[in-house]
């Protein structure tokens, strides 16, 4: 089989897509240099359609970014790891429209047809609670520029000079989130929606006065295990907040992208109605996986969620982790009105 190199792939690209692919080709080069461009193939007998990954290594490994040119117009394919997703929706107002709708255009329109889908995610996203549609949802009604120009999956199509910007904003995203370890705890594999089960249980519904929280004089150590929970905390970004019964934290949105957190700046639990789970050993499962549960029975019952903000951040739910006939458990409350 022929070889092709990057400046194959760049000479089948009209002038203004073949700008676009070198200002991607220089940033990765510059900043991210142990990704190369790998996989350069024709992809049809029309020699119209052609493919390029950025890789580590020629086969194995998740693609960094993928590019295509189709009728020598630029396309790229950036598929997120981890909370990626959920750092994107966050920051959506940092991107330009094109970038923007390529991964906000296919949240469901809760229909009322109540469809199931193993491995659904939920958002709280500036103050509305999302989830993207099962794939192949003919509600989502995808707009013929955003459609995949290879197959099935999203693609942002053809490229100009007023994206690259964008797209180079959006590789750094994707940059933070491939360099962190996989974590096994929210491997959505087979049997996801059957563990969650198994492990949260049943949904209790609860009200709470307000609460205020101690944060003067006590040990982490009658709550939790001191060496897990900075750890588990960094990876669910909670932020802790004091003392009342357990060790309370909040999950920050702010955190998941970056922003330094309020360690125990605010000290109330809101009154009010929550959705809960308790779950035992907690850090041997994942806080994010017990809030889809939750949020996941939230729109089967059509119950809607209380908003709840502390500054400028949004909460989708609090956690509180406690010692309990010699066991850890964690309780995760959801606002709900």
């Amino acid at each position: 089989m022929q070889e092709y190199t990057f400046d194959d792939f760049t000479k089948t690209l009209n002038d203004t897509s073949r700008s676009v692919a070198d200002a991607v080709y220089r940033h990765i080069s510059n900043n991210y240099p142990e990704y190369k461009p790998f996989n350069i193939r024709l992809m049809n007998k029309a020699q119209n359609k052609w493919q390029m990954n950025f890789r580590r290594k020629p086969e194995f490994g998740k693609a960094f970014c993928s590019l295509y040119s189709v009728d020598s117009m630029l396309s790229i394919r950036v598929v997120g790891l981890g909370f990626m997703n959920y750092e994107l929706l966050l920051r959506q107002n940092e991107f330009g429209e094109k970038v923007r709708y390529s991964f906000i255009y296919n949240f469901c329109k809760n229909c009322g047809k109540k469809c199931y889908y193993e491995f659904r995610e939920f958002w709280f996203i500036h103050g509305e609670l999302v989830t993207p549609s099962n794939f192949g949802c003919t509600l989502i009604n995808k707009p013929a520029e955003y459609a995949g120009v290879i197959d099935d999956y999203d693609s942002i199509n053809n490229l100009n000079e007023n994206d690259v910007s964008d797209v180079l904003h959006l590789l750094d995203i994707q940059a933070k989130h491939i360099a962190k370890p996989k974590n096994t705890k929210d491997v959505r594999g087979n049997g996801y929606a059957e563990m969650n089960k198994k492990r949260c249980g049943d949904i209790h519904v609860v009200s709470l006065e307000q609460m205020e929280l101690d944060i003067d004089d006590f040990e982490i150590s009658d709550y939790c295990n001191v060496k897990r929970i900075n750890k588990y905390a960094a990876e669910y970004s909670l932020t802790p907040m004091g003392v009342n019964g357990g060790l309370w934290f909040y999950h920050d949105s702010q955190a998941v992208y970056g922003e330094i957190a309020n360690d125990y700046n605010y000290t109330i639990i809101p009154q009010g109605k929550y959705a809960t789970v308790c779950i035992n050993d907690p850090f041997s499962f994942s806080a994010w996986r017990v809030w889809v549960y939750i949020a996941g029975w939230m729109r089967e019952n059509d119950i809607k969620i209380r908003r709840v903000k502390l500054g400028e951040t949004d909460i989708p739910f609090f956690a509180e982790f406690y010692h309990k006939d010699n066991g850890e458990h964690m309780t995760v409350y959801v606002p709900i009105h």
